[in-house]
């Protein structure tokens, strides 16, 4: 598992993903670009198959800006850093946040979206 994390953390796009999500533009230049976020969820389920087979199934009705925010929870970013990479305002990530949390059940827990799809891979 280690292994797969640092590979992740690793790779060109994540690394730009987060200088992306530092910096705040008027224009929306920093803004996740539709291949980015193609190549980002690709990439995650290079390294954990499990995952796909998981988001594919959607047993708990996952809407596709909470797949969105469940993927991006791979970067482990802060809201801040989220809204950025979305161009939304730091309470509509929190907001996205609870919502997947509680429909995966997490809502009474201290794990988070990365820990928990990291156990559905294990």
């Amino acid at each position: 598992a280690v292994l797969r994390n640092e590979k992740l953390q690793t790779s060109a796009l994540v690394k730009k993903l987060r200088k992306q999500s530092q910096r705040v533009d008027t224009v929306g230049k920093n803004v996740l670009k539709v291949t980015e976020e193609r190549n980002l969820i690709l990439l995650i389920q290079s390294i954990y198959p499990s995952i796909a087979v998981f988001m594919d199934k959607n047993l708990f009705g996952l809407t596709e800006a909470e797949k969105q925010i469940c993927y991006l929870s791979f970067l482990q970013l802060s809201l801040n850093e989220e809204a950025v990479l979305l161009d939304i305002n730091p309470d509509s990530v929190n907001k996205r946040r609870l919502r997947a949390r509680q429909k995966l059940n997490l809502t009474n827990t201290n794990m988070g979206l990365h820990e928990f799809l990291l156990t559905v891979d294990s």
